[in-house]
């Protein structure tokens, strides 16, 4: 879709920027050996930051939904062991135009190391409060207002084919719908970003 920027521009949502601690790569390699619904609860409930149980709930059943797709335990024994042993500063992101989502209280890879990456690629870094890993299910209003407001600056970007600039327009579009389908409304002290000549000018609501 968007020819002229492949290998060009990424979005990294909660991105593993460090190592986990020995601790969590032994607990994981437990997945092919627990109950895959204990899993969900342990793992959703160690990720997930609000004290709001009706999120929670909703969170938990998304985990639930998404690991009774997996019926193959080598695999998800694989999937983990691979997510416990990489992260993303072991590859080469240089040169590229990168945002990064992550929560300030973030369990899993604390808010430290992201904030390093973020600084040795030159990447825009966007913190959410009061979340950790599981941002996409803690405030997904924030996501799709960061996601938009990156998809508003590509679109004024210089160079870009007009058939990329009508894909992102598009995106853009299926962005706001997904805002109001979620029925967000509330995206106050959310971060914004508007463009003036060009350039990325940073407020708050």
């Amino acid at each position: 879709r968007y020819p002229d920027l492949v290998n060009d521009k990424a979005i990294l949502v909660s991105p593993i920027s460090h190592k986990v601690n020995r601790i969590l790569r032994f607990l994981q390699s437990l997945v092919v050996i627990l109950p895959a619904d204990l899993i969900s609860y342990i793992t959703t409930r160690f990720l997930f930051v609000p004290h709001d149980k009706a999120l929670f709930q909703k969170a938990l059943l998304l985990t639930k939904q998404s690991a009774s797709l997996i019926t193959n335990k080598r695999a998800l024994f694989k999937s983990a062991s691979f997510s416990a042993s990489y992260a993303i500063s072991d590859y080469n992101l240089g040169g590229k135009d990168i945002m990064i989502i992550a929560g300030m209280k973030d369990r899993l890879v604390p808010i430290k190391y992201t904030k390093t990456l973020a600084n040795s690629i030159n990447a825009r870094l966007k913190i959410t409060q009061n979340t950790g890993h599981l941002i996409n299910y803690e405030n997904p209003a924030a996501i799709a207002k960061y996601i938009e407001d990156f998809i508003n600056y590509c679109i004024f970007e210089k160079g870009l084919t007009d058939k990329t600039k009508e894909s992102y327009k598009n995106d853009l579009e299926v962005y706001k719908l997904y805002l109001n389908d979620q029925g967000i409304n509330d995206i106050s002290n959310i971060k914004n970003t508007i463009i003036k000549k060009e350039k990325m000018v940073e407020y708050y609501f």
